[in-house]
């Protein structure tokens, strides 16, 4: 079990959910929770509680897997930054 402290004070700013306009406060409370299923899976659970947000605690469940390959290999990853993918139209 993971729990977290609120990510903000009362003399800050209020966060937001994922930017979807839902923010939180600093009597947010987070709870995750990693229990085993077998050798290759994993059941995450998370509870977001902030009674000042949310009217009961929120809740979300899902199951985590480990991939198995007969032969996995790395593959190679370039990171582009903005400026090598996107240009801004002239004058902006």
């Amino acid at each position: 079990m993971i729990a977290s402290p609120p990510f903000s004070s009362e003399s800050e700013p209020p966060l937001t959910y994922a930017n979807v306009g839902i923010d939180f406060t600093a009597r947010q409370n987070v709870v995750e929770r990693y229990s085993f299923i077998d050798a290759a899976h994993l059941n995450y659970e998370v509870t977001i509680d902030d009674p000042k947000v949310f009217t009961r605690p929120w809740k979300i469940q899902m199951p985590l897997y480990k991939r198995i390959e007969v032969a996995p290999r790395v593959l190679e990853y370039y990171c582009y930054g903005f400026s090598d993918v996107y240009t801004l139209p002239a004058g902006r």
